[in-house]
């Protein structure tokens, strides 16, 4: 039998195991709003299995060719489409744990909106100073375009 067939054993004897309860898919947290979804659970992804392989030991995953062993498009699609499969398996429900995990929910929900909220406050800034600094130059070329006898026309005007 190929590695890669006693891989694929092995993972759907434990995909069958975890099928017998709940499941979960576990993702980036998107706050209602959150604009290119599609973006943020990519790059999502992309972290997971950039975590996936810095998580080999020193030396246990070799330069094949050009890339590590476990580079591959193989490694690289399973990761990404089952990497965030979980399971759950609760002995008892602890009202306190939930009531906590509840809680945390809410406030990390709290906090990834004030974030977007901030990182948009800091776009809208950004593109104010753009829009003042292309002003201040518009008015300029203005300026640049007048004659001498406007030009004293307007400094007369200010010391009036």
């Amino acid at each position: 039998m190929s590695e890669f067939s006693s891989i694929k054993q092995a993972i759907t004897a434990q995909f069958e195991r975890m099928k017998k309860h709940p499941l979960f898919r576990v993702g980036p947290l998107l706050s209602p709003g959150t604009e290119n979804k599609e973006e943020v659970i990519a790059e999502h992804k992309d972290k997971m299995y950039a975590m996936y392989l810095g998580s080999f030991p020193s030396g246990s995953n070799p330069i094949y060719k050009e890339r590590t062993e476990h580079d591959c498009t193989c490694c690289r699609q399973f990761i990404r489409n089952a990497g965030e499969e979980s399971m759950i398996k609760p002995k008892r429900v602890d009202s306190n744990l939930q009531l906590a995990h509840d809680i945390l929910k809410e406030v990390i929900t709290v906090r990834m909106a004030e974030a977007d909220a901030e990182s948009k406050k800091k776009e809208r800034a950004t593109e104010r100073a753009k829009l003042l600094d292309l002003l201040a130059k518009k008015e300029d070329e203005t300026l640049e375009g007048l004659s001498k006898e406007e030009i004293r026309a307007k400094l007369n005007a200010l010391d009036e």
